[in-house]
């Protein structure tokens, strides 16, 4: 059976003509019920006479082709960083976040920077700090100190656990929360490690346009995001040319990746999974990205 493909979620048109469709389909094996009159209202950019527009169900029909055979299931949100438009299959199923809380916990951090916070400032180890998996600083002595820029660098580039840990001790679980309810617009879980691919690929735009507003402090960022050392999943079919700002996330049988797809037409994309196979999800990823940015830099005939 495919579970992964539920329903069209949100397709957005901000531009030319400052409207919102939303679509559904209730059949939860595919999108191939979608009516044909459905289809032919689904917006594009510009003039139908102009081979520019861009019609993002001959996309969101490619994914939903690829996926048919797949056995995982999977949540999936794209933001053109171009025009606007949005498109989202089970965008707002509830996923395990996993590492890619680290995108608005770092934002959050980045932000307290612009307001005083001094980068330099140093956190101490301590045990309650501790956890396994990914990092490097489980394995240093408790005691010592690290800065909160270096730990930042750390939570994403090695997606240092441990370096997460300090940072929402020192930030504080609630005020973290309440940022990320002024990016999604709703409430969030506060005591669970639980989100939704919409509001991961939200996060994400938040910090294109936060590199966009603030230069030296962005640049930074996406520096981080740029040179994770995790590149199985989104890069994986992409030309080595292409700058990709991304966070992975994996536990137990869920993985994810969310980021910045840069070139003529930058875009957002987030692909989230669960009840699967770290090989399968990696493939799966990469070939959506993939998709994504053929179909973005290319004209529709």
């Amino acid at each position: 059976m495919v579970a992964v493909i539920i329903g069209l979620g949100i397709f957005k048109y901000d531009s030319v003509a400052s409207k919102a469709h939303s679509f559904r389909n209730v059949n939860e094996k595919s999108l191939y019920n979608v009516s044909d009159s459905q289809v032919d209202e689904w917006p594009f950019v510009g003039d139908e006479n102009d081979k520019t527009f861009k019609d993002y169900s001959l996309l969101v029909n490619e994914i939903n082709d690829y996926m048919k055979d797949k056995k995982g299931h999977y949540g999936i949100y794209f933001i053109s960083l171009v025009d606007g438009q949005e498109f989202g299959i089970n965008e707002e199923e509830e996923f395990v976040a996993a590492s890619t809380i680290k995108v608005p916990i770092n934002l959050f951090l980045f932000n307290k920077f612009l307001q005083g916070e001094d980068p330099s400032k140093k956190i101490v180890y301590t045990q309650r700090d501790y956890e396994e998996g990914t990092g490097y600083i489980q394995n240093r002595s408790f005691g010592e100190e690290f800065s909160l820029k270096t730990l930042s660098k750390a939570s994403i580039e090695n997606s240092d656990n441990v370096a997460t840990n300090m940072l929402i001790r020192y930030l504080k679980r609630p005020n973290i929360c309440d940022f990320e309810e002024t990016i999604v617009g709703h409430k969030v879980y506060r005591d669970k490690n639980i989100s939704t691919p919409k509001d991961i690929a939200l996060y994400m735009k938040a910090i294109y346009e936060f590199s966009n507003k603030y230069a030296e402090e962005g640049k930074e960022l996406i520096e981080y995001l740029s040179n994770t050392e995790f590149n199985d999943r989104m890069p994986l079919y992409m030309p080595k040319n292409v700058t990709i700002a991304h966070k992975i996330g994996s536990i137990d049988c869920s993985f994810h990746d969310v980021g910045i797809v840069y070139g003529d037409n930058p875009f957002v994309l987030c692909v989230m999974s669960k009840e699967n196979n770290e090989k399968e999800a990696c493939e799966v990823i990469g070939k959506i990205t993939k998709m994504a940015y053929d179909f973005e830099n290319s004209l529709v005939d």
